[in-house]
């Protein structure tokens, strides 16, 4: 679920100050990046990742724990994007661990 700014819902989103939840809300957009960039037909995951990356990136207050795409199951990383493939994230945004992900799936 997600808060009507698009941030997923998580009592960790009380500790962001509001400069902080404005770059919060990078996670959500690095998800919307990935989705657009494997609807337009990339699936070259690292591709993917070094837009993501970059994206949250410029952000400010952004430190990256993860950034990774992998099988949803065993949670293998997948060099590229066949199936149902798991974006997964972990972002420190000032001093809060957040996390998001979306299922990716080429067509």
């Amino acid at each position: 679920m997600r808060e009507s700014d698009g941030l997923a819902m998580s009592s960790r989103n009380s500790y962001l100050n509001p400069e902080e939840r404005r770059s919060a809300l990078c996670l959500k957009e690095s998800i919307d990046l990935a989705e657009e960039m494997v609807s337009k037909g990339e699936k070259k995951s690292e591709t993917i990742l070094l837009a993501v990356k970059k994206l949250i990136l410029d952000y400010p207050f952004t430190k990256i724990d993860y950034v990774t795409i992998c099988d949803p199951k065993s949670m293998e990383y997948k060099e590229t994007i066949e199936e149902e493939t798991l974006l997964a994230l972990a972002v420190f945004v000032g001093q809060t661990r957040l996390i998001d992900n979306c299922i990716l799936e080429s067509r």
